[in-house]
């Protein structure tokens, strides 16, 4: 399994998992997008292509937050014309882009319709979430005769958007729709945070906080999340690698997610970031950055490389 984050400068992101046996790219996953031309979108799709993945099989969109869906137009147009992946959006996140006036989400509107007639669009309920599972894909392997892995939704659930009054004309943020999910496969969890608020965490089911490998951490979310790794820590005993966007105002140094925050996953595991950093030089602030991380399931051993603008985080930093 690799995961790769594909930072942008200050801002956006957009994540691409994918299963592999040997070489070969079994499911490909597409979590979110920030593109900001055609010419982005082009060489996106050029990427994709070196690490064999000329079509998504799965697309999630988190929440409808300019920085997580910017671009989806050129998106589709390059990876899914014929609308044939699995579309997954909260359906709330439907009803708000649907009456939007932001000329960026617009798109939405026209490529949901192509999913829609084609049968591939999925809106996540708003009932109470136990343990959703959203997709369960099985696959023959070198390793296994069979491999299971299951896409599961974790949040939001029914009762914060009610604590929050998120129908009310003047609603909550949008990270408050975020979709948080785990990626359940041998027997591991990895789990794709969004921009989840600080207190969504408690409605989570604890079920899927053993045995956790990787953590999106939220970046444009609660900068007070200190509870989802505390309630990781004391249900998962190996180490974690965390990966996230950083967002940084250098006006005046705003910074998310907030130094405490990333000391706390550091605590459990290595900490891996994309975007800029005090230290970092001129050059670099507005660069994209990426991070690859590679899971072996011989010795449960993780690669990492990074490059642009993105760095491993240290306490020192």
């Amino acid at each position: 399994m690799a995961v790769y984050v594909l930072g942008c400068p200050c801002q956006g992101e957009m994540i691409v998992t994918v299963l592999l046996d040997g070489d070969e790219v079994k499911y490909s996953i597409l979590t979110d997008c920030y593109l900001r031309s055609i010419r982005h979108a082009n060489v996106f799709a050029r990427w994709c292509k070196k690490i064999g993945v000329s079509h998504f099989d799965t697309i999630i969109f988190t929440h409808p937050d300019v920085d997580h869906c910017m671009g989806v137009d050129y998106l589709v147009r390059l990876m899914d014309p014929s609308y044939s992946s699995l579309l997954f959006i909260h359906s709330q996140m439907y009803a708000v882009v649907k009456i939007s006036e932001d000329q960026i989400l617009r798109p939405f509107r026209e490529i949901w319709s192509g999913y829609k007639k084609n049968g591939t669009l999925h809106l996540q309920s708003k009932t109470q979430i136990r343990s959703k599972i959203m997709l369960e894909i099985e696959f023959n392997s070198m390793l296994h005769e069979s491999s299971l892995m299951q896409l599961v939704q974790l949040a939001p659930d029914d009762l914060y958007l009610a604590d929050h009054n998120l129908y009310r004309k003047n609603g909550s943020s949008h990270n408050d729709l975020s979709l948080v999910y785990s990626i359940y496969y041998n027997n591991k969890n990895y789990l794709y945070c969004a921009d989840m608020p600080g207190d969504g965490v408690k409605y989570i089911d604890e079920n899927y906080l053993y045995n956790v490998r990787f953590v999106k951490i939220p970046h444009h979310g609660s900068p007070d999340c200190i509870a989802l790794p505390a309630m990781l820590f004391g249900c998962t005993s190996a180490d974690i690698t965390s990966v996230t966007t950083i967002y940084h105002k250098l006006a005046d140094e705003y910074k998310l997610p907030q130094d405490q925050i990333l000391k706390l996953y550091r605590k459990k595991g290595r900490v891996y970031c994309t975007g800029p950093h005090i230290h970092s030089a001129p050059s670099k602030l507005y660069k994209y950055g990426g991070v690859r991380l590679s899971w072996s399931l011989f010795d449960d051993s993780v690669a990492a490389e990074w490059g642009g603008n993105a760095y491993e985080y240290v306490n020192s930093i």
